[in-house]
């Protein structure tokens, strides 16, 4: 228990960079969130740095953005299921499952920079930076329970800073090109110790050696825009940290010793292929973008340790769930009844990477997401400057289904699985956003 204890501590003390991105789930500001997550027609929105960044190459003005926000879940109570058995190493006993995970607030930061040029024959090119992250933490590092149900993609996933640079490139007076990296960590950590038990003479000791290295994946992008049409394509690069800590040593009086490996998976970036075309009619526009993700390389963040010899044992590994890819489309309608004011409404259907239906051994559980949305931006001037107050609501209902957990403890053994006889899964997150962003 000690020395389990010691591995735990080690882990999340070193984690500070472990989920997959917040815009990917909610969006990098009020025009982005409030299209369902997509990008912006006006080149001058520096928050196409994350969706479309060629596409801020036809804009030669200096942005800057900020917005704020708050997320709240609110899912299906499980009550009433088997959250103990010999699986688990204790009598088998029934209770509820807490899926009231803590409302988050986000910070957002985007900004384009033009780059002074003094090359002939060399068009606009801007500097994109992109920046989200929680406002009173660094990160939520939470790999979840690893017998009990848990939305695998919202307790903590995207609680984390995330970082983006991107270069645009007015290549014609119509094309713009794109490349740009975002970033990541991976940890790998050793610790040995001398775990003292109750009544030993002398404390416990040890030694720790942890290395933190950036990694970074790419993204490029082409964009095409003429008068009131647009349309871009982008690619970007799959990350993820794999999380790995040892720990070895003995146990003092009687003499245990004991060497394990912690590993976690606890983020995840697919690879993404995204495809954006809208059109400006009068005082409307109508915009729309597909997604396709590959989350083949997926695995659930549940700790795993691993024996590598003494007398630990490792721990059980009956999560058998499977990733697939998916295809993402959203939709967008936006109106400016009067000057200098713009509403937006958004659509999307998101399917889950993960296969269901989640009755078998493993209770990391997801669903398919429906996405509506709606929000407003204003604009004034002040002093010479340009600026745009917006902001968002956003609704994400998760379809409704019925778990039915197959008879039979994880193991084969008789008796009742985790999560026995089985629960609802589904519910909604709610997702509000203000922001200022200022042109020059």
């Amino acid at each position: 228990m000690i020395v389990r204890n010691l591995s735990f501590l080690l882990l999340f003390l070193l984690v500070n960079n472990g989920y997959a991105n917040f815009p990917e789930l909610f969006g990098v500001s009020p025009s982005t969130s409030s299209k369902a997550n997509q990008f912006s027609l006006n080149p001058s929105d520096s928050a196409n740095n994350y969706y479309a960044p060629s596409l801020t190459a036809f804009s030669p003005k200096f942005t800057l953005g900020s917005s704020l926000f708050y997320t709240k879940t609110a899912f299906e109570p499980i009550s009433n299921v088997t959250i103990r058995n010999n699986v688990t190493r204790g009598e088998s006993l029934t209770g509820g499952v807490n899926t009231n995970y803590k409302s988050t607030v986000i910070n957002t930061f985007h900004a384009t920079i033009p780059i002074p040029l003094a090359i002939k024959h060399v068009n606009q090119l801007n500097l994109g930076l992109m920046i989200a992250a929680p406002k009173d933490y660094l990160a939520d590092a939470n790999s979840g329970d690893p017998f009990l149900p848990e939305y695998v993609m919202y307790r903590s996933r995207y609680q984390r800073p995330y970082f983006q640079f991107n270069l645009s490139y007015l290549a014609l007076p119509y094309l713009a090109v794109s490349g740009g990296v975002y970033s990541g960590f991976q940890v790998t950590a050793d610790l040995n110790t001398r775990a003292s038990m109750n009544g030993t003479a002398y404390g416990s000791s040890g030694q720790v050696h942890s290395i933190i290295k950036p990694t970074v994946a790419f993204n490029t992008s082409l964009a095409f825009k003429m008068n009131s049409f647009a349309t871009f394509i982008l690619y970007q690069q799959e990350m993820k940290n794999q999380i790995k800590s040892r720990a070895s040593g003995e146990t003092a009086d009687p003499r245990l010793p004991f060497d394990i490996l912690v590993n976690s998976m606890l983020y995840y970036d697919p690879a993404i292929l995204r495809f954006g075309i809208g059109y400006t009619y009068s005082l409307f526009t109508l915009q729309g973008m597909i997604e396709r993700q590959w989350w083949e390389n997926y695995s659930t963040p549940v700790m795993r340790i691993v024996k590598q010899s003494g007398l630990l044992q490792s721990s059980d590994n009956y999560e058998k769930v499977q990733a697939e890819n998916i295809t993402v489309p959203k939709v967008a309608f936006s109106v400016n009844p009067i000057d200098k004011l713009e509403i937006s409404t958004g659509y999307s259907k998101k399917p889950s990477p993960l296969k269901k239906s989640f009755s078998g051994p493993g209770n990391s559980i997801d669903s398919d997401v429906t996405i509506y949305s709606l929000g407003g931006a204003y604009q004034v001037g002040l002093f010479d400057l340009n600026f745009e107050l917006g902001a968002s609501y956003q609704l994400q209902k998760l379809e409704s289904f019925r778990v039915t957990k197959t008879s039979g403890e994880e193991n084969g053994a008789a008796g009742s699985k985790l999560g026995s006889p089985g629960y609802n899964v589904g519910g909604s997150i709610k997702i509000y956003s203000i922001g200022l962003r200022m042109e020059i």
